[in-house]
């Protein structure tokens, strides 16, 4: 890939892969000591990948306990219908000073996006969240400093279109809706936060 002052490329396994790629686990926390950035990494406990949950759970702890060796290292984390876990292993295996955590399209309760927040978890936020009741009030609880924006590109659809990185101009706007206040003081807040997110992995976007 030709060098991009916008476009970063991050290492992962997937969790739903976890169960058919399994031996990669080493290449992969090898490489984690090459890139700042992982994921997608984390737990999906849907009944369709259960049979490899234990597998995925050694996986996670590998690259939790690599990447806080290493420091610095930046995770997009997925946990869906595995939050508990999610959080459990975030606690045991890093530190936040050593690894910053993103919890993305979390879909677990309040009080677990609660206990991820006070473990220093950051969430990043997608328009399917914003389109139901439950997402939208999971957003409201997330802490100020905490709150990113994302697509799940190309995964998800947005206005019968595949959703793309300009979709977050879009999320921001409804973002600020939901939290009743103006798009510019929304857009600066997640800009802040999202500069934290690069300066912690040792990237400069200033």
């Amino acid at each position: 890939m030709q060098h991009s002052d916008y476009v970063h490329a991050a290492v992962g396994l997937h969790p739903e892969l976890v169960g058919e790629r399994y031996g990669e686990a080493g290449l992969l926390e090898e490489l984690i000591g090459k890139c700042r950035l992982v994921g997608e990494v984390g737990l999906d406990g849907s009944p369709q990948h259960r049979s490899s949950y234990e597998k995925q759970k050694d996986v996670f702890s590998r690259v939790l306990r690599t990447s806080q060796s290493h420091g610095g290292r930046v995770l997009s984390i997925h946990s869906r219908r595995a939050a508990r876990d999610v959080c459990d292993l975030i606690e045991k295996h890093s530190e936040p000073d050593k690894v910053l955590c993103i919890l993305h399209w979390f879909s677990g309760s309040l009080a677990q996006s609660r206990r991820a927040a006070k473990a220093g978890c950051f969430f990043s936020v997608n328009a399917a969240m914003l389109k139901n009741d439950r997402g939208r009030a999971l957003i409201q609880d997330i802490p100020s400093d905490r709150l990113l924006t994302e697509t799940d590109s190309p995964f998800l659809s947005i206005d019968r279109h595949k959703s793309n990185p300009l979709d977050s101009i879009g999320i921001l706007t409804d973002l600020a809706g939901l939290l009743g206040e103006e798009v510019n003081v929304t857009k600066q807040r997640v800009t802040t936060n999202a500069l934290h997110v690069f300066r912690f992995a040792g990237i400069d976007q200033e």
